[in-house]
């Protein structure tokens, strides 16, 4: 992969799979500890690490905030792409050397002077598997549907809030908060806007959901917020960094069209 040629990598052949019907893909690559193999078996970038082929055992992504219709974005192993953020890393330590946990200060939303925070002192992680923005424990999330006056949407799956006569600016603007610093989704980061210029609808990507992990309900940061932010997995260091993204302040300047059964 990318020239590295590694041997005796252990992996799975799977004759079947739960929840990925329609689905194509040529396999799954995991980039978790060791404690999360089934046989205890290194994650392929510390296999390449270990080998010598990687001067650290780190990898990075970047993923490109709007859409080309392909796949954009960047996953670089054993280093990072300075050209891909701003300003400076921020680096929380692994709290669990399984998944990617970490334990995030705060969720906050907030307009103008007035905020409301929803959570603290919380377990959560990235994840590049899931295309929403956020996925959170129900109590929590249902408080954020209040504050959104969100109301459910049975035809998509999502909850969706009144942004014809009432612009996007005026929805909070919600801020992950990890090592003392605040991680700002605005409100075209965090939902998806369908339709057409006259006539569309603002779809929350946000999930609620109760993931276990242990005696508590893990948050997991998916690649809609990623694509604004530039984050860094460090095995050596058990630890994770994230910066704003080099394309942080862009999002989708038109709703996306409805697909048709033509």
């Amino acid at each position: 992969m990318g020239g590295i040629s590694i041997s005796n990598q252990p992996f799975a052949i799977v004759s079947s799979a739960i929840g990925v019907t329609g689905q194509e893909f040529d396999g799954i690559m995991g980039m978790a500890y060791p404690a999360e193999g089934t046989i205890g078996e290194n994650a392929v970038v510390f296999s390449m690490y270990l080998a010598g082929e990687l001067k650290l055992p780190i990898f990075t992504f970047w993923i490109e905030p709007i859409s080309t219709g392909s796949d954009t974005g960047e996953l670089i192993l054993g280093g990072y792409d300075t050209t891909k953020f701003v300003g400076c890393i921020t680096y929380v330590p692994v709290s669990v050397q399984r998944y990617w946990q970490f334990i995030a200060d705060s969720i906050t939303l907030s307009v103008g002077s007035k905020s409301t925070t929803i959570a603290t002192s919380f377990t959560a992680g990235f994840g590049t598997g899931n295309a929403v923005a956020f996925v959170g424990p129900v109590v929590y999330v249902n408080n954020i549907y209040e504050i959104l006056e969100a109301v459910f949407d049975p035809t998509i799956g999502l909850y969706a809030i009144d942004c014809q006569t009432k612009p996007l600016s005026t929805f909070p603007n919600i801020s992950l908060t990890i090592s003392g610093v605040p991680f700002v989704l605005t409100p075209p980061m965090y939902t998806l806007i369908t339709g057409n210029s006259t006539s569309y609808t603002c779809h929350v990507l946000i999930i609620a959901a109760d993931v276990p992990d242990g005696d508590t309900n893990i948050w997991i940061f998916g690649t809609y917020f990623m694509r604004h932010f530039y984050t860094i997995f460090d095995m050596q260091k058990n630890r994770i960094g994230i910066a704003l993204s080099s394309l942080y302040s862009v999002v989708p300047t038109e709703p996306i069209p409805l697909p048709t059964n033509e």
